[in-house]
């Protein structure tokens, strides 16, 4: 683009005199250049997202839509084309239930199209315009034929921003609008590359009635008191992706050995020593399909210190000793945090070689004890690099008139 020349006239007035200056600006250095909206856009499938529709052959599929203006000025009439059944095809069975605005800009006046059906009215949001560094976000819960799909079929989805003055962007699998989203755990569960920036947003093929119920399992208390019992299961269920527990395809039922249905987190608030719990698990789109095991949780406060590593050089504060004013603390379940005993370094020296990194290895050990007397220890580990040797290709003599360094 092609900016014209501007020519001003300045006057000073220096020593009674008008003195006159004739300064050239191209139109770019004052601001004038016109600011650019910049559309973000990003969709996924949350936790959870998937339960049963209104037959067996049916499941809900919950889109999660973030839209962000990340450009310095406003986006005009910004819409969302989301046509699911141009992208599911045969397998769309209908919008569930009406979708939501979950957040948007105070003020605007965004709202959800009433004529929206997701094919021949497939515009979601009555236009508004969106403002620098504004976001919004929708939620749409789509019904899908599980009946029609294919085996190990992957289904694809997409939505589009429409504007007056900010293009048209695709949105992106994954949860940050305008980012990459290279941890994007839909595509990496289909073995996918989610580096590209408007990559569709995959359905994993989680359909399947067969899977492996797993023997007894035995787990621990976190730190936090408590068991996420979907989370010990995500990744045993045969040869099942763990994204489908992840998006809901498993239906889990936890009760105490009594009988009492305590869901899928278990608070370590009354466990003693070990307690034992009957999980039941099915498939939501299996009736009659699933199996029962055993979770057996143990309450152990054995303190527990997270080291670190580092590499330094000899000179270094951290090689002889911890530093005086950084505290460690343990984390005891159920108990909290503590703070944890600096006990005494363990040295490894190398032998001085030709060559040689290292020097010496230290291993500075952390201890804590527990409520009930149970001790913990930890271990950083310190690296410590050998100086390289003095000689005419890393050594300097600023004063060679005075002090002679060879060549």
């Amino acid at each position: 683009m092609m900016f014209p020349n501007l020519k001003y006239t300045v006057y000073s007035i220096k020593n009674g005199k008008r003195s006159l200056f004739s300064l050239i600006f191209l139109f770019g250095f004052f601001s004038l250049i016109e600011a650019q909206p910049e559309i973000g856009i990003s969709l996924t499938i949350p936790d959870q997202g998937v339960f049963p529709g209104t037959s067996e052959n049916r499941v809900v599929v919950s889109h999660l839509v973030k839209i962000k203006n990340q450009g310095s000025a406003t986006a005009i009439n910004v819409g969302l084309l989301h046509n699911v059944g141009s992208n599911y095809g045969i397998a769309f069975s209908q919008i569930y239930s009406t979708p939501k605005i979950l957040y948007k800009p105070i003020g605007s006046s965004f709202l959800i199209d009433p004529a929206y059906n997701g094919v021949t009215s497939p515009f979601l949001l009555v236009t508004d315009d969106l403002g620098s560094n504004d976001s919004l976000a929708i939620l749409v819960q789509v019904e899908v034929d599980k009946s029609v799909i294919s085996d190990q079929q992957i289904l694809l989805m997409s939505s589009r921003i429409t504007s007056d003055n900010a293009g048209a962007p695709k949105s992106d699998s994954g949860t940050i609008p305008g980012s990459s989203n290279l941890n994007d755990k839909l595509i990496l569960a289909v073995g996918g590359d989610p580096s590209g920036s408007e990559d569709p947003t995959p359905l994993p093929y989680c359909f399947d009635c067969n899977f492996t119920c797993p023997e007894n399992i035995q787990t621990e208390l976190g730190v936090d008191c408590t068991v996420d019992v979907r989370e010990v299961l995500r990744d045993k269920l045969g040869n099942l992706h763990p994204v489908c527990v992840d998006l809901g395809f498993y239906h889990l039922e936890t009760r105490t050995p009594w009988g009492a249905l305590v869901g899928n987190m278990i608070a370590g608030t009354g466990i003693s020593n070990q307690l034992c719990y009957t999980v039941d698990i099915q498939h939501i789109c299996c009736t009659g399909q699933g199996c029962e095991m055993k979770l057996c949780v143990e309450r152990k406060t054995l303190p527990v210190i997270e080291g670190f590593s580092d590499t330094v050089h000899c000179f270094d504060p951290l090689v002889f000793g911890p530093a005086p004013d950084v505290l460690r603390y343990a984390q005891i379940p159920c108990q909290g945090l503590m703070e944890a005993s600096y006990v005494g370094d363990w040295t490894i020296i190398f032998p001085c070689e030709e060559n040689a990194e290292f020097s010496k290895i230290i291993y500075r050990q952390y201890a804590a004890v527990s409520k009930d007397g149970i001790r913990g220890v930890g271990y950083d580990t310190i690296a410590v690099r050998r100086l390289p040797v003095l000689d005419t290709d890393n050594f300097y003599c600023s004063e060679r008139d005075s002090l002679f360094c060879g060549d």
